[in-house]
């Protein structure tokens, strides 16, 4: 349930822009949002007409990452949060109220971000054929074909982008299929139908819908071009702390 309503309400409970490679019809797409329902192994399941789509659900970002601590985000983050809290305690002493900055240092970068994605990606599909089992053993599948479809969430704060090569260096979001890597893995992967990826844009949430097929993946190789690291780049998080000093006896 948790892995559904966070989905829910982070990019389909408001006015997401989605943004489609090459072929989803608004009718199918509307039926599986209504179908949606929380599941386990995969995390999400819909029924629609004849089909049974498991949605399975990852995060990855653009930073180091090692196998035994995950992304070094979550690291940098939780110590910049004991940071602030520290030095909100000492200079309220002698201050009624205080701002604290402070901020991550990012390791973000295009090598990290492909990496990651491909080494998680792995990690799922090697699930792919115990989540069909799974499904078929729980539903009724005799009339039914089973899909499976990756929900990929870049959790990166703030997203990761890249400037066009144009005279006019446009803001484009990265995606794993820029990558010549991963879009053979993709091509590799038959059993994922649909990729989903999830992240944010600038200034909202945005959903990207890659119908996994040799046809799809050729397209988008033709219609666009490599992306150099040089053109890679992303924001450092920013965090702020504030701090009112109640004296006591007085009612909040």
């Amino acid at each position: 349930m948790i892995e559904l309503e966070h989905l829910i309400d982070k990019f389909l409970s408001k006015d997401i822009t989605a943004q489609v490679y090459y072929e989803l019809k608004q009718e199918k797409f509307d039926k599986i949002i209504k179908a949606l329902r929380a599941y386990e192994k995969p995390d999400i399941i819909a029924i629609y007409d004849d089909i049974i789509l498991g949605i399975e659900h990852f995060e990855f970002d653009s930073y180091n990452r090692s196998r035994k601590n995950g992304s070094d985000y979550r690291i940098k983050d939780y110590r910049a949060e004991e940071r602030i809290h520290k030095t909100i305690e000492e200079k309220l002493r002698n201050n009624n109220s205080i701002i604290v900055h402070d901020q991550i240092v990012s390791t973000s970068s295009m090598e990290n971000y492909y990496n990651n994605f491909e080494s998680i990606f792995k990690e799922h599909y090697e699930k792919v054929q115990s989540y069909i089992a799974h499904i078929s053993e729980d539903f009724d599948c005799q009339n039914k074909e089973i899909h499976i479809c990756f929900f990929c969430e870049d959790v990166t704060p703030l997203g990761n982008y890249f400037l066009g090569e144009s005279n006019n260096r446009k803001i484009t979001p990265l995606l794993p299929i820029y990558s010549n890597k991963l879009r053979e893995l993709l091509e590799n992967s038959p059993l994922v139908e649909y990729l989903i990826i999830g992240s944010f844009c600038m200034s909202d949430y945005r959903l990207f819908i890659i119908e996994n097929t040799k046809k799809t993946l050729e397209q988008f190789k033709d219609d666009h071009k490599k992306v150099k690291d040089s053109c890679f780049f992303s924001f450092e998080p920013q965090t702020t702390g504030f701090a009112l000093k109640i004296p006591k006896g007085k009612n909040a």
